[in-house]
């Protein structure tokens, strides 16, 4: 997924990244302007190429002109987000569920952990989640021994009990 993707919101003017996730855009952008570089050469050998067929030259010159624009379009996009970023801070101890927090959960036979993020590095399924998300919402400030009540599957499920056992 290409983060000008994710990221068709309006432009905040902070994003907070964790030190992974800063590098994962500088890395991204890096391979932008490389994938850039290419696309301009290859749009430089369409229009240096001589072509019996002018309507298939026409069509592949419209593609490649629509591609470079999707790539300096999100090259823009992570130049912005890196230039608006701020890393967060390694937590050692913590005592409350904040951005960045890795917050430890138990409750009706259920262990689970999450890592509380900027909604640019969400990612449920790797144990990401946003600190705007409802989920998330919910955990901000809480202390270790703090229970929520939370549904995980869809409307009308049964919510479970979960206790924050570690905050880190």
């Amino acid at each position: 997924m290409r983060i000008a993707q994710r990221t068709n919101k309006v432009r905040r003017d902070l994003y907070y990244l964790s030190q992974e996730g800063f590098k994962r855009f500088k890395k991204r952008l890096r391979s932008l302007r490389n994938e850039h570089a290419h696309s301009l050469r290859t749009l430089r050998a369409l229009k240096d190429a001589r072509s019996a067929n002018k309507y298939e030259e026409r069509i592949s010159l419209t593609e490649q002109v629509n591609q470079l624009q999707l790539i300096e379009e999100e090259i823009i996009e992570t130049e912005y987000i890196l230039k608006k970023a701020k890393l967060l801070p390694r937590i050692r101890q913590a005592t409350k569920v904040k951005l960045g927090s890795h917050v430890h959960l138990k409750g009706d036979g259920k262990e689970l952990a999450y890592t509380i993020v900027d909604p640019l590095e969400a990612d449920p399924a790797q144990g990401k989640i946003s600190n705007e998300s409802p989920f998330g919402q919910n955990l901000i400030g809480r202390k270790i021994r703090d229970v929520i009540q939370w549904s995980f599957g869809p409307a009308g499920a049964k919510p479970i009990n979960l206790q924050i056992v570690g905050i880190s």
